[in-house]
């Protein structure tokens, strides 16, 4: 969790996560936005847990609880600051709310997403 709320789109809210690294809690914080169904979730880390602040950053999909961390999907990487990836994570869910949630990863396909909000 980060000291203040990031805005997130309706039907969204930002999850309470702990991560592994305490370390990794003050200098680049993972963040985790749930779905209002709590079954799906969009996390922001980066993509060394513990490594400096020259990090790059990721955005994935999980479903089930938002700290099962180890079975997100990929969707974007090499993200270079958290800021853009926080933006990205929010477009994320935007899309997933005008093409609709996956309920699961075996259906869930991030190359198709990506494709249908480059025609939008």
């Amino acid at each position: 969790m980060t000291d203040e709320r990031i805005p997130a789109p309706d039907g969204w809210s930002e999850a309470d996560i702990v991560p592994d690294d305490a370390k990794q809690s003050q200098r680049n914080p993972p963040t985790a936005f749930e779905h209002r169904r709590r079954d799906v979730a969009v996390h922001v880390r980066t993509t060394e847990p513990g490594a400096g602040e020259e990090v790059d950053w990721e955005v994935g999909v999980l479903f089930g609880d938002s700290e099962n961390v180890g079975e997100m999907v990929p969707v974007e990487r090499s993200i270079e600051d958290r800021q853009t990836a926080i933006e990205r994570a929010r477009e994320l869910m935007e899309a997933f709310d005008r093409e609709g949630l996956p309920t699961s990863a075996a259906e869930f396909d991030p190359d198709a997403l990506i494709a249908a909000e480059e025609e939008n």
